[in-house]
């Protein structure tokens, strides 16, 4: 690490360590070892996810900068000023913000009084659907976590559209949850404007021709935005200019896009510029480069395919010797035709006929679109203007260095160098043979000057050389450059900042402390196990469900607000505690959305950090806080109480497992309680993308789409025929629910009651009202130990049925005690494969 940090460091580029996943309760004492590491090492910033390595950070490595990572969930001031209190210099706001709201989080900030956060965005790259910190689609689906970066990629997966119990007939649309890339960079001046700090391009798993051009072309425009913001005048007329981002925009979608169709060349505005018929488009997942035509006809004997191109206003590509070609049937989950184009014949003006090396065309069909998917051409361009840059850039900033050998008969020849810009650090290094008497030629000043060099590929220059070898010896050349390197390497590896003799501070949670003995008995004594019922529509709030005297609270979480008041009113009436559900995320002017629903009860659950801020100051208020905060170790459950004092009670992220949330509940030492979700159906995604407002109208917003989703019930069926809720909240996000019902019944006694847990929720997606007390009940008495794990799940939970009258099953999900995947199975990278 300290090799790549001096590496960076050397040519001008900062460091900043991802630390950005969740942190389970038995690791803590390993990430703080890490966090001292990463110190040491010089890095610039840490990015970090999990607010208790925040907290154990400021404790622990209080010198090291800290930037809030995107998986905060950050998009608000009040989220943002949430990490700037735990010690966050930088926050990188969510990707589903828009222009005007980025504009407003930082007027806000600025208007806070207080030195404000830097605000940092995503300006290019793949998309996450749902937002960043809230997928638990690998979570179900693929025993891995988004929030440990080991993301399976669902949304990049067919789905098919069932509404109100039917499949609707999209065409080739089918892959309704796969977002078209971000690419900011006609946006950049706007972003600026904004008050964006930085910029960020997602590159995880590209190659180095993407990071490359990308890099270049951002850094580019950032200059020349700066340039026309302080008078410079610009070297192009607009319609230059315009030729110049639609060629910029080509060379980008060439190296990485997912091109759509002759209109949709798989890079969008994204959320910066938001419309909903833009974002995701359906028809391919993954990378297809540039559009070129449509199949006009096929030679299968010639191998030559002949493509109709755009036809008058549209770009058309010059095909090229040795470009790569992908055929897109309309069916991209089977194998597609593909191959490297021998030569490309012009026929007419809007007909080109390409033949190629080796191709199966019994795939390819006319009608077929036409992408060039690889460009040899532009990749070895890239490769050698970025070679050149970095030639350049290293020698403009190469350090000065001091260079000392020094040498005694039968003693190793020393090199010594001295790097005064960073202190004065002085590294040394000897030979492996000894300095012997010289038989023929003695090492001479100018000799040894040679083989020590200008420190050539390194990223330091000699400024001075000192030879002080006595005469007459000798030692061969090769010993000589061996010193050299090593002295280089350990000057390399040295902190870029002397990391001075600063102790490691303890932290103040012990991460293998029990919970107070006294806490538990208090809990035992005093509580015994409850149940708190979840609804999500004033049916599922029955008489009979009113009538369970064990139930002391129901919480509502309603789509909108009809049927809310009333619902809460029949709540209230039955005796028991209403909780009012707030929304997921929390944007910016939808404070009113949360001071509205927060009148309606006393009792609130709270999704995200923003809703804290904003409550934080009504102490009549009694705040649940949801799984969406993220709360995986006590490090991160002691900063959310510590800060907010009306939070009465948390459930743990769905990222642990039964073991992981027994050791978070015996390591959280506070009087605050723990809730555990018994039962619910996973919300997989979370998303800004309105599947309702895409597929089901032709607007571009909630203010035209005519609201669909208040009309009709949807369900995404998958590839195994599972058929999946989809929701949309007050905000209009969707939410997407696991089919099957997951359910924590077999580690009820076993680990939750002995670990001290006596909360517990039961959550309901779209099951009828009848089995809402039937299932309540079950679980009752499961508690009360009058019914076991098998038979609830044997004559209960596999006999219940969704809106459509099918039964989806159950699971552990994220709850099953399994081995987390190591990186050896996991994906490689574009550049690992080459």
């Amino acid at each position: 690490m300290r090799f790549v940090v001096s590496y960076l460091r050397a040519h001008g580029v900062k460091s900043y360590a991802c630390v950005n996943v969740l942190v389970f309760q038995e690791e803590i004492s390993r990430v703080e070892e890490c966090l001292v590491t990463l110190r040491d090492s010089g890095v610039d910033a840490i990015i970090v996810q999990d607010f208790g390595v925040m907290k154990l950070a400021r404790e622990v490595v209080p010198e090291l900068e800290v930037h809030a990572s995107t998986q905060c969930s950050v998009s608000s001031a009040q989220g943002s000023r949430h990490v700037q209190s735990l010690g966050a210099t930088r926050v990188v706001l969510g990707r589903e913000l828009s222009l005007r709201e980025i504009g407003k989080v930082a007027r806000d900030l600025e208007s806070g009084g207080d030195h404000p956060i830097e605000l940092e965005v995503f300006c290019h790259g793949a998309l996450c659907v749902s937002y960043s910190g809230q997928c638990f689609s690998s979570e179900a689906w693929g025993g891995r976590s988004a929030n440990r970066g080991q993301c399976a990629q669902a949304c990049r997966m067919p789905y098919g559209l069932l509404v109100d119990g039917k499949l609707k007939d999209l065409q080739d649309f089918s892959y309704l949850l796969s977002p078209q890339d971000l690419s900011a960079l006609a946006l950049v001046p706007q972003l600026m404007d904004a008050g964006v700090s930085c910029l960020k391009i997602e590159g995880r798993l590209k190659g180095p021709e993407y990071v490359a051009i990308t890099t270049r072309m951002y850094r580019e425009a950032v200059d020349k935005a700066w340039e026309q913001r302080h008078g410079a005048a610009s070297e192009h007329s607009a319609p230059s200019a315009d030729d110049e981002m639609r060629e910029r925009r080509r060379m980008l979608g060439q190296i990485f896009a997912r091109a759509q169709d002759e209109d949709n060349d798989g890079l969008s505005d994204g959320f910066l510029v938001p419309d909903h018929q833009k974002v995701v488009i359906g028809r391919s997942p993954r990378h297809r480069g540039v559009y070129l035509g449509i199949v006009e006809s096929i030679n299968r004997r010639r191998r030559t395919v002949t493509i109709r191109t755009p036809g008058p206003g549209k770009r058309v590509v010059d095909l090229k010797e040795n470009d790569g070609l992908v055929f897109d049937n309309g069916r991209p989950e089977l194998e597609e035709a593909g191959g490297t184009v021998v030569q490309a014949v012009q026929r007419q003006k809007y007909l080109v006929e390409v033949g190629f090396r080796q191709i199966n065309l019994s795939c390819v069909n006319v009608g077929d679109r036409a992408f060039r998917n690889k460009d040899p051409g532009l990749e070895k361009e890239i490769r050698s203007m970025e070679s050149m840059k970095l030639e350049e850039r290293k020698n403009g900033m190469r350090r000065p260095v001091a260079v000392e050998v020094s040498g005694k008969l039968g003693e190793p020849f020393r090199v010594t160098i001295r790097d005064d810009e960073r202190g004065g650090s002085v590294v040394e290094a000897t030979s492996h043979a000894r300095l012997e008497e010289a038989r023929k030629q003695a090492l001479t000043e100018e000799s040894v000057a040679r083989a020590v060099g200008q420190l050539g590929g390194t990223p330091f220059r000699v400024q001075s050389f000192e030879f002080n070898v006595d005469e007459n010896l000798f030692l061969p050349m090769n010993e000589i450059k061996e010193a050299r390197r090593k002295a280089i390497t350990e000057m390399m590896e040295k902190p870029s900042e002397p990391p001075g003799s600063l102790a490691v501070v303890p932290s103040t949670a012990v991460s293998s402390s029990p919970r107070d003995r006294e806490v538990v008995e208090a809990i035992e004594s005093e509580v015994s196990p409850r149940l708190t019922v979840l609804c999500r529509n004033p049916d599922q709030v029955s008489a009979e469900l009113l009538s369970l005297d064990f139930v002391d609270e129901i919480c509502l979480d309603f789509l909108s607000l009809e049927g809310l008041k009333e619902s809460v009113r029949r709540v209230q009436g039955a005796g028991k505690r209403a909780i009012v559900a707030l929304p997921r995320v929390l944007k910016p002017s939808e404070e009113n959305m949360v001071a509205s629903l927060s009148k309606l009860s006393d009792t609130l659950l709270v999704r995200n950090t923003a809703q804290l801020e904003q409550l934080q100051h009504q102490k009549s208020k009694r705040l649940y806080g949801d799984f969406s905060l993220n709360i995986a170790n006590s490090h991160a459950a002691e900063a959310m109480t510590q800060a907010y004092g009306n939070l009465a009670r948390f459930a743990p992220t769905h990222d642990l497992n039964a073991d992981q949330i027994v050791r978070l509940a015996k390591g959280f030492r506070s009087s605050t309680d723990m809730e555990v979700i018994l039962h619910h159906h996973l919300p997989i995604f979370h998303t800004e993308h309105c599947v309702f407002c895409r597929f089901l109208s032709q607007g571009s917003s909630k203010k035209d789409c005519g609201q669909p989703c208040e009309e009709h019930s949807v369900h995404l069926r998958d590839h195994l025929g599972k058929d999946h809720l989809l929701l949309a909240d007050q905000g209009c996000r969707n939410t997407l629910f696991n089919a099957q019902a997951q359910s924590g019944a077999r580690f009820l006694h076993d680990k939750f009651l002995v670990a001290g847990i006596r909360h517990y929720r039961i959550e309901f997606a779209d099951e009828p009202a009848s089995a809402v007390a039937t299932v309540v009940k079950a679980y009752q008495e499961l508690l009360l130990g009058h019914m076991d794990a098998a038979d609830l799940e044997e004559q209960v939970l596999m006999k219940i049925l969704d809106s459509n009258g099918v039964p989806q099953g159950f699971t552990t999900g994220s709850l099953e005690v399994t081995k987390e995947r190591s990186k050896s199975v996991m994906k490689k990278t574009a550049h690992s494969l080459r």
